[in-house]
């Protein structure tokens, strides 16, 4: 009876220490899942906060404000509309630091910006508000190149009338000025064939 007793609490012991373990098991594959949610998590906001850096640095080599490459980043991965202050309060999100601007000041000096060049489309009236949203058919690098061409093709324009004005005799000044009408017209073909491919891909 003894023995049988004491067989019986051997089992209940080792039931204990098996459900133990599954117990620590679970918890343990609990705790690894949730460290993989939120690295999961973290990953791709780290990935998404350097592509709108990288979108940033090339906007300041531009000479154009760092904080426009970010809107035009941000509008591009979060589609929708979007207010001023939705923007400014994301962007805050994202960038933290108070080394960055994120105020809806700076948000609207963007905005203004990008819309002028077609990259965004504003709706709504005063009253209402104001609402943006990324135009997927262009963006600020193909919006700056058509510009660089519509330039370019004046400044060919006027250096053509100059041309058909020089002296025959002044043969360098000739010489300079189908130069630089050549180096235009070469700059101006590759730039509309930019264009075009940005245009083809987007």
């Amino acid at each position: 009876m003894a023995y049988a007793f004491g067989g019986f609490l051997w089992q209940i012991q080792g039931l204990m220490q098996m459900n133990a373990r599954i117990s620590d098991y679970r918890n343990s594959n609990i705790i690894l899942c949730e460290v993989q949610r939120q690295v999961a998590s973290e990953i791709p906001s780290e990935i998404r906060r350097h592509f709108l850096l990288a979108m940033g640095e090339t906007y300041e080599s531009y000479g154009y404000p760092e904080y426009c490459g970010w809107i035009e980043g941000l509008l591009l991965l979060e589609r929708g509309q979007w207010s001023q202050r939705e923007i400014s309060s994301r962007l805050h999100e994202v960038f933290p630091d108070s080394k960055y601007p994120t105020s809806i000041t700076s948000v609207n000096r963007a905005l203004k910006l990008l819309e002028d060049y077609g990259v965004i489309e504003k709706a709504g009236s005063r009253k209402a508000g104001y609402r943006y949203r990324s135009l997927s058919s262009t963006s600020m690098i193909a919006s700056m190149l058509e510009r660089f061409v519509v330039v370019n093709q004046v400044f060919i324009d006027k250096l053509e009338v100059l041309l058909a004005r020089v002296s025959k005799s002044d043969l360098k000044l000739a010489r300079a000025v189908s130069y630089q009408i050549g180096a235009a017209k070469v700059w101006s073909d590759l730039m509309s064939d930019l264009v075009a491919s940005i245009k083809k891909k987007s």
